[in-house]
């Protein structure tokens, strides 16, 4: 009896023991297959914040276009036209190579170069070539001098204001008998183009030897 009701209340217990078990277990939602959990719903995603983006170009290349109302550069550069203008009178000046140098017999001109109606700048060689006049028509006129100026020459005798050069040529053949010159000019650019100003005959004026030739200088600013 004893050994029967002790085996009984043990099987109990254990019953009772593994029930709560079980209850534990379904309570927590073990041993109970749940359908596999459901995917977030996916979100938009976040619209990121505009910044500033690449400056846009002015052409595919990245080089700035020219603008419609300026000429190209070839345009620019290369002269069509040269024009000279001389001074009648006989200017006196210190060799400008030689510092110190007594004052030397120059003439003085002023040269233009155009592309078209345009001003522009010179690159290459000018030439004159100083001519006595024949006192006859069919005596000719005699070179008696030539004076080859290149394009780095040239580039310092530009103005300061303006397009253009000023010219000063040491004379070294000139006597007081000279009473008229003729000047031909001409030019060949950089680019091998060639222009040509033949001079008519000019009535020379001496100066006396205080008149020194010298190109025009910029005023300091702030003067009259």
């Amino acid at each position: 009896m004893h050994g029967s009701t002790k085996g009984k209340s043990m099987r109990a217990a254990a019953l009772l023991a593994v029930g709560a078990v079980a209850a534990g277990f379904l309570a927590g939602g073990c041993g109970k297959k749940e359908d596999a959990p459901r995917p977030a719903a996916s979100q938009p995603p976040a619209a990121e914040k505009a910044g500033p983006g690449p400056a846009p170009q002015a052409n595919p290349t990245g080089e700035p276009e020219a603008r419609k109302d300026e000429p190209t550069e070839a345009a620019a550069v290369e002269p069509t036209k040269v024009v000279v203008t001389w001074n009648e009178k006989i200017h006196y000046a210190p060799d400008p190579v030689l510092i110190g140098s007594p004052l030397k017999p120059c003439l003085m001109g002023h040269v233009q170069f155009f592309g078209g109606s345009r001003p522009v700048k010179g690159d290459g060689t000018l030439t004159v070539e100083l001519f006595q006049p024949g006192d006859k028509p069919e005596a000719g006129d005699i070179l008696r001098e030539q004076f080859v100026i290149t394009a780095d020459v040239l580039a310092a005798m530009a103005d300061k204001e303006g397009p253009g050069y000023t010219l000063i040529l040491p004379w070294s053949t000139y006597t007081p008998d000279f009473k008229r010159v003729k000047l031909n000019v001409s030019y060949e650019s950089a680019k091998g183009t060639k222009l040509q100003a033949d001079g008519e005959p000019i009535a020379l004026k001496d100066s006396p030897q205080t008149d020194t030739a010298s190109t025009p200088t910029p005023k300091p600013e702030g003067t009259e």
